[in-house]
């Protein structure tokens, strides 16, 4: 079973300076962190957070992304259950993750806060 430490709705966006401003003012305040180069983020209750990420038009919808405190840990349950995990990445000494698919074709994605 996964232990969830939090959850991010991540959202791409072609243009996503117009997309950040857009949230900003419907959110009534600034992302709390741009969490990579051109990546923003809010949290918008405890655990629970939207990211905005540049993208080009690809298709690909909003993924749903879990947080969890031992990624290697996570990606060895999701292995167990049979879904097909990608390459575990490294963003700086700020986060590792990794994607992953459901059996139902369903994109979804892993997250660890590094310390």
């Amino acid at each position: 079973m996964l232990s969830l430490s939090s959850v991010t709705i991540a959202l791409p966006a072609a243009d996503v300076t117009a997309a950040r401003d857009w949230y900003t003012r419907v959110l009534g305040r600034p992302p709390n962190a741009e969490t990579a180069p051109r990546v923003y983020e809010w949290e918008l209750v405890p655990g629970a957070h939207l990211q905005l990420y540049t993208d080009e038009p690809s298709g690909e919808g909003a993924t749903l992304r879990f947080g969890v405190d031992d990624l290697d840990a996570a990606i060895a349950v999701l292995r167990e259950a049979g879904a097909g995990v990608g390459a575990r990445h490294r963003y700086g000494d700020e986060v590792a993750f990794c994607d992953f698919d459901d059996p139902f074709g369903n994109r979804l994605s892993l997250y660890q806060v590094l310390d």
